[in-house]
């Protein structure tokens, strides 16, 4: 839903498109007033034109906002400061999109900033194992919660086969932190697993075990 701004927007008359603002019968408008009616373009149709055309010059757009950047990079990193300033419930849903499609590339720019800052992580890890300890003495119940819910996390992360699950294994079996592990590692090992999970189950049965004519079928 597009907010209202009164500093930049005006109700004008019912765009071809027929989108219309509040249940009110008119458009919603960029300000742009002559003779006292609304001239302004549709914002919302400004908007999917905008979007259009931005998914079919991706390149185009992004060499433009290069450019931009280039000439003038403090006005740029200033803008964003205060986009991100004024709109935190935004950004922290565009961080978090970005870091549910792009898994990979997050777990290696964290691994090359571990082997880069080693004693900023150690300093972490302790500042976080203080916290938790001084959470434990003040609150018994908290301690209880997050034991019932890492059981459960732990449980389904084993099923799953999960890569904090994987990295966990590996962690214990060699001298490498989770951050250190490399995404080909993690890949090997989980394969690895899976096999001796099979392996396993047939011994005890639970897996059925394929004749020699059903595997030619």
């Amino acid at each position: 839903m597009i907010e209202f701004n009164p500093e930049k927007h005006c109700l004008g008359v019912l765009c071809l498109h027929g989108h219309e603002f509040a249940n009110t019968g008119l458009s919603l408008r960029y300000k742009h007033l002559v003779k006292g009616k609304s001239l302004g373009h549709c914002v919302q149709c400004t908007r999917g034109a905008s979007l259009k055309f931005n998914d079919s010059h991706r390149e185009e757009v992004r060499e433009r906002g290069r450019k931009q950047y280039q000439a003038n990079p403090r006005k740029k990193n200033q803008k964003c400061r205060e986009w991100r300033k004024a709109n935190p419930e935004k950004m922290r849903e565009c961080v978090r999109k970005w870091r549910e499609n792009n898994v990979d590339r997050v777990r290696e720019i964290r691994r090359k900033w571990g082997e880069l800052h080693p004693d900023a992580i150690k300093g972490y890890e302790h500042r976080k194992a203080e916290r938790i300890k001084k959470r434990r003495k003040e609150d018994p119940a908290y301690v209880e919660y997050k034991r019932a819910i890492g059981r459960k996390c732990a449980a389904k992360a084993c099923n799953a086969l999960s890569d904090v699950y994987v990295n966990g294994v590996l962690a214990c079996h060699t001298s490498l932190r989770t951050v250190q592990i490399p995404p080909e590692l993690t890949k090997l090992k989980r394969i690895q697993l899976k096999a001796l999970r099979a392996s396993q189950a047939f011994k005890k049965g639970e897996l059925p075990c394929q004749t020699k004519s059903q595997s030619n079928e």
